[in-house]
């Protein structure tokens, strides 16, 4: 499932009383930064544990704020995000 939350994904995680946060790695710049969020989430709640897994190799190139910028330039993002994802942005960008 996934959620969207304007709170801390450790406090989130916990309020659901989740166990656990899933989160996906795309290169090794990537695993630095989740290393880092993964640690002080621990020392915030030691409880809620972090686990990442390795995008498949197709993605390893897909980032947020590129599939936006393609987007809002009118580019074809299809096969890059789901269906529902493509909807929103030909809303939000008209």
């Amino acid at each position: 499932m996934l959620f969207n939350f304007l709170v801390l994904g450790v406090e989130f995680a916990k309020s659901l009383g989740a166990k656990f946060i899933l989160r996906g790695l795309r290169a090794g710049f990537d695993f630095e930064l989740e290393f880092e969020m993964a640690l002080m989430w621990k020392k915030l709640n030691k409880d809620v544990d972090v686990v990442c897994l390795m995008s498949s190799l197709e993605y390893q190139f897909v980032y947020s704020s590129r599939i936006k910028e393609v987007a809002r330039l009118g580019g074809n993002i299809t096969g890059l995000v789901p269906d529902n994802v493509i909807d929103a942005f030909k809303l939000k960008f008209k």
